[in-house]
């Protein structure tokens, strides 16, 4: 499988090459649309529209992901934090006790 990354542009230049204004169609879905023979133009613009506006909210949420690893990244001594999980208890050591039956 290849790379997930969405970038929504190029399907935005995409449709416009079509000729389809993505923010004049129809919404797909609405009874408007329903209403519209399938051979018509103004269907698949309104199904293509929806594409960009999808491929718009993963790449914002691509974005998003990448934004918040980067805070996680440099809101910690991540190394140090491991090393210390790592290297155990420390000189902490508390011996168990036998319970008498």
């Amino acid at each position: 499988m290849g790379s997930q990354q969405v970038c929504w542009t190029t399907v935005l230049e995409f449709v416009e090459r079509l000729g389809i204004n993505p923010t004049t169609v129809l919404l797909a879905g609405t009874p408007e649309w329903n209403q519209l023979p399938d051979d018509h133009p103004d269907k698949l613009g309104a199904v293509l529209a929806g594409g960009v506006h999808h491929s718009l909210r993963i790449d914002l949420a691509q974005e998003h992901r990448a934004d918040a690893s980067r805070e996680i990244c440099a809101a910690a001594d991540w190394t140090g934090l491991a090393r210390r999980i790592r290297s155990g208890r420390g000189d902490a050591y508390v011996p168990r006790r036998k319970r008498s039956a």
